[in-house]
């Protein structure tokens, strides 16, 4: 039984604040997204995949495009809060929003 995924927050020898989630793959790739971004986009990164990965139950080498699409699709995003609440901003779950993207509806 893997112990993947299992965050785990540590701070590198230079004093960064690091994530990783247990597989050799996604661990690198967290520190290609730590070089090259601002401090809190590698926690949301490794949160993110942290989640699609316990919810897809796959290794990281099994995952095709259609398992990020399915993923998104099962999203269920509330409404927006603030102003973006009187558009009505819902999640259609056919054509381009089944990848997650938000359309507005009035």
């Amino acid at each position: 039984m893997s112990s993947f995924p299992c965050l785990v927050r540590f701070v590198s020898g230079s004093g960064q604040v690091r994530y990783r989630l247990g597989d050799k793959l996604v661990d690198r790739y967290q520190e290609f997204v730590a070089g090259r971004c601002r401090p809190n986009t590698p926690r949301a990164v490794a949160f993110d995949l942290k989640a699609f990965f316990t919810v897809t139950g796959k290794d990281p080498l099994e995952v095709a495009a259609a398992d990020v699409g399915e993923s998104c699709r099962s999203l269920v995003i509330p409404a927006w809060i603030g102003p973006a609440a009187s558009y009505g901003v819902i999640l259609d779950r056919t054509g381009p929003s089944a990848w997650g993207c938000p359309h507005l509806t009035g």
